[in-house]
């Protein structure tokens, strides 16, 4: 039969070793003398050397146990450190988070919702990907994204979802722009406007509900440019390009060469969910979605939507 030990026979021996002493390890181990002389000797015969030289007043390692005492602390070391990875593991505080993202959410409170996961969570590694909403509900569904920060509610089995934010709708305009100077525009003015807008498909859940909005008013779009990221539609707006109707987060919108003005009336819902597959979480996935709520509510700023003004406002319809 194979002549085994484990931790308990290496941790007894560090404690002998610390303080070369039996009584003083055995309190250290909350163990009796005898018990811990038993645990010692057990080792010693696993291993078939003798680790002690001891008389009646004195304890000195042997040799072989300067040897083992190097080995153990490593192993000891090692299986400590095991056992923490494999509970931060399995209570989510160790692994990868995938999180899919749109733009509004980066413009909204995602970025202090992260910081203040990371800061709480360093040892979880979130992989991070820009993806439009549509792609996002497939891959929320299939369990390839933990999470996706996407535009509007997201159904279906095992699927749950948490409203993040509101965001109202902002008019962006060329600062030399004649309606730049105004505080308010009516929806159905500035969709009347040469648009800017996100090119499918990185913004087609937004696009269909600004066509939606324009069918109602029986307006016919006149999209002159469209683009494929946030950046671009400021860039292209500030060159005098058209105008964009885009969505307001917590982060200010703030370029050269572009006003920005409340836009009054529409329907247009631009709420920002976080969705996920409760039947394929991992872990870590499961401490971030739980986490969720209370993070919202420790960060969200109630935003309250602009009221309308007639000073300086263009023509509107009403809602």
């Amino acid at each position: 039969m194979a002549r085994r030990f484990d931790l308990r026979h290496l941790d007894a021996f560090l404690a002998v070793c610390e303080s070369l002493h039996f009584g003083q390890a055995a309190d250290r181990l909350c163990l009796s003398q005898p018990a811990l002389t038993r645990t010692i000797q057990q080792l010693e015969t696993a291993l078939g050397v003798a680790l002690f030289e001891r008389d009646k007043r004195n304890v000195a390692l042997t040799d072989v146990g300067m040897t083992l005492r190097d080995h153990a602390r490593k192993l000891v070391e090692q299986a400590r450190a095991a056992e923490t990875d494999v509970q931060r593991k399995a209570d989510g505080r160790v692994g990868r988070l995938a999180i899919a993202y749109i733009d509004f959410a980066m413009m909204g409170i995602f970025p202090e919702i992260l910081q203040k996961f990371r800061h709480a969570h360093p040892r979880v590694a979130i992989h991070l990907s820009r993806m439009p909403t549509d792609l996002q509900r497939e891959l929320i569904q299939s369990g390839d994204v933990d999470v996706g920060f996407l535009l509007g509610n997201l159904t279906g089995q095992n699927i749950e979802s948490l409203l993040i934010e509101e965001q109202s709708l902002v008019a962006l305009l060329p600062s030399h722009h004649p309606l730049a100077g105004h505080d308010t525009i009516g929806i159905a003015t500035l969709l009347r406007q040469p648009l800017v807008l996100g090119s499918l498909p990185e913004f087609s859940a937004f696009r269909r509900l600004v066509a939606e909005e324009a069918g109602k008013r029986h307006i016919q779009l006149q999209i002159i440019q469209e683009t494929s990221t946030s950046d671009g539609i400021l860039a292209l707006v500030a060159a005098g390009v058209g105008v964009s109707v885009y969505a307001r987060g917590a982060s200010p919108i703030v370029r050269n060469g572009v006003a920005v003005a409340n836009v009054l009336g529409g329907s247009i819902d631009v709420g920002v969910y976080a969705a996920w597959n409760a039947a394929k979480l991992n872990s870590v996935a499961r401490r971030f979605v739980g986490r969720l709520p209370s993070i919202r509510r420790n960060i969200l700023k109630p935003y309250v939507r602009p009221c309308a003004t007639t000073h300086g406002a263009s023509n509107y319809d009403t809602p």
